[in-house]
């Protein structure tokens, strides 16, 4: 896929093509966050004083147990996962 896409003029001049590989084995909460990681210290490195707005534009692309992953990189949980694991059971 990546070969077609950028085999195309107009999304090779405009777009670069970056990969998240990650263990499918891992749970996708811990991936999610990985990934996460990943995309804010990328940006850091290639623009540490965030003057190019084109990083701000980003667009993650996923299939699959991949496309949990990009779901959870725009998903603002606050702290609900943390206050579920917390918490002691409810009786129903």
């Amino acid at each position: 896929m990546a070969n077609e896409l950028l085999g195309d003029p107009n999304i090779a001049s405009h777009y670069q093509l970056w990969f998240f590989v990650y263990n499918s084995g891992n749970p996708i909460v811990l991936s999610a966050m990985k990934l996460r990681d990943s995309l804010s210290g990328a940006v850091k490195d290639v623009d540490p004083e965030r003057k190019d707005p084109a990083l701000q534009q980003m667009v993650v692309i996923g299939h699959s147990h991949g496309g949990l992953l990009t779901k959870m990189t725009v998903v603002d949980s606050g702290s609900r996962f943390w206050e579920t694991i917390q918490s002691p059971a409810r009786p129903d």
